[in-house]
């Protein structure tokens, strides 16, 4: 079928899906095809890289006719093209940033050469400047001027070519952002390269493209597929090691045809060979993972293995816990004693525990004893604040840390400087944090394997880590489960507390917490206390419950900030979105006036007081995701441009609209959003539309981020289905092993000794491939 061309300027955005880039926008036709005239205003739709307002392009497409919004334009690709208008044509130089040709520069060149100044300097040589006299001009500047035109002309004719290949039209401009001029070599020898550290393009898409435009290319397929496989494996699940029999369903669901079990397996064991995937014990890695943990591993061993300064202290240990009982007004029991002496016995120490189980003192009484212990050793405080370093994930968690102690902590993002245009940190093993030496890190169920890989590069003088967390609480939303292997592991001292100090009299929180965490359903889970409740209600029915206990806790003097529902799921009339759509105009109720100031995101609007929460990382304002802030103002600076004040607790940024699409609404959060973080108020809603997402370690982390009261609201069955469904989170991981000394990679020099020693690792001589699966 034959597409329709049509040449626009782009005006108005109307919608925006930030996953899949689909935009619908109102143009400017600019010139005339089939019934649309010049000047005309039209709907255009399709899937776009970052269109940017009154810029022009060119869409291939055709004309569709919308049943509620009429006559559209469904655009399959499309490119940028060289403006006319004399506005566009200046803000089109303006922006190619060439030294030395400013404003003044580019407005003479204008007058001179007219509206048809850009075709002609592509078209034409430096020949075409020839009696302009603008200040200071010369050839050099010239040259310059002639090859960004140049570039950017190749570079638009280059998008379009991929575009017609069969390439996304918003991956595009993507894939030359990350591969730069070795894009179009990558494209004309091995399209499934991309596959290899692209995340943003699936395997069918260079199938199609490859079938019909590289048909020699179909060779480089099976290499490269099963690494892409894997790596989908081991982001949906979590897992660092994955199995044949994992790949093999996940080929298997994907219907994709062209594998078969003895090419799947002369595949993996081409990989072993060529290290890009390592075979261990509990199956197959991904050489970078396998490297990740390995590298962790070594590095927590080297700790151990320098047997710290702090132990010559030993002795002093129980004439500083009677000075910090003292001081703190508190008697440690004989568990926290234990715990106390077992961090200052060994390098490395695990803590864990439950709610209320007295975690933060013990992070409280060991930091006071080691700053005594240094200070006895002649360490000036200044020296002193250059050693320590208190961590957590997530900002929520660091304050805590920091208000519990009164020293400072942080994120480990921000220690480490994180620099999210790079995606890479300032600190490493290149540049490294040398003064550290104490280390607590809090919340370290959160914490994954490249995350605690980036820590432990930074820094190679750590003599002192304590590693703190609740091994019940869901583990970190990346791979890897480091907190939980380096528990399982006997090499490394750990303490689980038990006993519950938190408790005030009549308080139930803590009891039904771990109640839950023990797989029990029993009355306390349906009576009423001062601190805890549950509501029996209809999925019809949340919004108004939600409404009314709200309302209650604001007459009890609470106020939108202290109180926060948590979800498992954003869709649905039990979701996420609906929940925060109603609560918006709960909580801020002139959200719809006509003369508010509102920013709008899709189909959603932000407005001066709404509780909201960063969605990413943005260090260089000091605001990490999973922070919650409120909307302090929003001023609106030209026609579709907005500035919007966030208020962080006392940290003020200004988000422009770009930066807009990083938050979303925060009245109801997630469970994995909520994790190191403690509320007032938190209510829970739980019902069975939330299906797989009802388990008892998502219920159990939610239900102890309550400090003062618990509300679940829902279905009394889904809340017993939560608690018996025990799905514990356990990956299949490779650090343990590492760590203890009994993982090891099978080394193999070819295929055909891979094949006989077997992917699982047994002698297979005189078995079929078929015998593996």
């Amino acid at each position: 079928m034959e597409h329709l061309e049509i040449e626009a300027e782009f005006l108005q955005q109307i919608f925006f899906s930030d996953d899949s880039n689909y935009y619908i926008i109102r143009a400017k036709v600019l010139q005339q095809v089939l019934n649309f005239e010049i000047g005309e205003t039209i709907t255009i739709t399709g899937n776009f890289h970052e269109l940017q307002l009154n810029h022009q392009y060119a869409f291939q497409g055709n004309i569709s006719e919308h049943a509620k919004y009429g006559q559209q334009f469904q655009a399959i690709s499309f490119y940028e093209i060289m403006p006319k208008q004399r506005d566009s044509v200046l803000q089109f130089l303006k922006n190619l940033k060439i030294p030395g040709i400013g404003q003044k520069t580019i407005e003479g060149l204008y007058e001179f050469l007219g509206e048809d100044m850009l075709e002609k300097i592509a078209h034409g040589g430096i020949a075409v400047f020839a009696g302009f006299t603008g200040t200071r001009w010369n050839r050099e500047k010239a040259t310059s001027l002639k090859l960004a035109i140049d570039e950017q002309s190749a570079m638009k004719k280059y998008f379009f070519e991929l575009i017609q290949y069969g390439f996304p039209a918003h991956i595009v401009a993507q894939l030359h952002e990350h591969y730069g001029e070795d894009l179009p070599v990558i494209i004309q020898t091995n399209c499934y390269k991309l596959l290899e550290d692209f995340d943003g393009i699936s395997i069918r898409t260079l199938d199609d493209i490859v079938k019909e435009h590289f048909p020699k290319q179909i060779e480089y397929r099976m290499k490269y597929a099963i690494v892409y496989y894997m790596k989908n494996i081991m982001y949906r699940s979590g897992n660092s090691v994955g199995t044949l029999d994992m790949l093999e369903q996940e080929i298997r669901k994907d219907r994709f045809s062209i594998f078969n079990e003895e090419a799947l397996l002369e595949g993996v064991a081409a990989l072993i060979v060529q290290k890009k995937i390592y075979q261990v014990e509990n199956g197959l890695m991904l050489d970078y993972f396998y490297v990740c943990e390995q590298q962790i591993a070594m590095r927590l061993k080297m700790i151990l293995a320098e047997d710290a300064q702090h132990k010559k202290y030993l002795h002093h240990i129980e004439l500083y816990i009677k000075q910090c009982e003292e001081r703190f007004g508190i008697a440690y029991d004989a568990s926290q004693k234990e715990a106390i002496n077992a961090a200052f016995s060994v390098a490395i120490f695990l803590l864990t525990g439950g709610p209320g189980t007295g975690k933060t003192t013990i992070i409280r009484t060991v930091l006071e004893i080691y700053m005594l212990l240094e200070k006895s050793g002649k360490v000036t405080e200044e020296q002193l604040e250059k050693k320590i370093m208190l961590l957590a994930p997530t900002g929520r968690a660091a304050q805590r840390m920091q208000d519990a102690t009164l020293f400072p902590a942080k994120t480990i993002h921000s220690f480490l400087g994180w620099d999210k245009h790079k995606n890479s940190y300032r600190y490493n093993d290149n540049n490294p944090k040398s003064d550290v030496e104490f280390v607590i890190l809090d919340e370290a169920s959160m914490i994954d394997m490249w995350l605690m890989n980036a820590l432990l590069k930074a820094l190679p003088n750590l003599k002192h880590l304590i590693i703190v967390g609740d091994k019940n609480q869901l583990p970190s939303v990346s791979s890897g489960q480091v907190f939980s292997d380096l528990l399982s592991s006997p090499s490394i001292a750990n303490i689980a507390l038990n006993k519950i100090f938190r408790q005030k009299k009549n308080s139930t929180i803590i009891d039904v917490a771990s109640t839950i965490n023990r797989g029990e359903y029993s009355d306390v889970l349906f009576q009423q206390s001062s601190d805890y409740s549950f509501l029996e209600i209809s999925p019809q029915q949340i919004l108004i419950a939600l409404e009314k206990i709200c309302q209650n806790a604001l007459k009890k003097g609470y106020d939108m900030n202290q109180i926060q529902i948590l979800a498992p799921i954003y869709k649905g009339i039990v979701g996420i979105d609906a929940i925060n759509q109603h609560l918006q105009q709960f909580f801020n109720p002139n959200t719809y006036e006509p003369d508010a100031c509102y920013f709008q995101n899709d189909t959603v609007f932000f407005l001066p007081n709404d509780k909201i929460i960063q969605l990413k990382n943005m260090p260089d304002f000091d605001v990490y995701n999973g922070d919650i802030g409120r909307i302090d103002s929003i001023e609106k600076i030209s026609e579709k441009q907005y500035e919007v004040v966030i208020d962080f607790g006392g940290n003020f940024v200004i988000y422009s609209n770009e930066e807009m699409k990083l938050i979303r609404h925060a009245y109801c959060i997630s469970v994995h959003k909520s994790q190191g973080s403690e509320f007032p108020i938190v209510i829970m809603p739980m019902f069975f539309q939330y299906s797989i997402m009802l388990y008892r370690q998502l219920l159990y982390t939610g239900a102890s981020r309550a400090k003062h009261s618990l509300v679940m609201i829902g279905q009394k069955q889904a809340l017993i289905e939560s608690i018996r469904n025990d799905r514990e989170n356990m990956r299949l991981t490779h650090l343990k092993a590492l760590f203890d000394d009994v993982g090891t990679n099978i080394e193999v020099k070819s295929i055909e000794e891979a094949l006989k020693l077997g992917i699982l690792g047994e002698n297979t001589e005189g078995m079929t491939p078929f015998d593996f699966l």
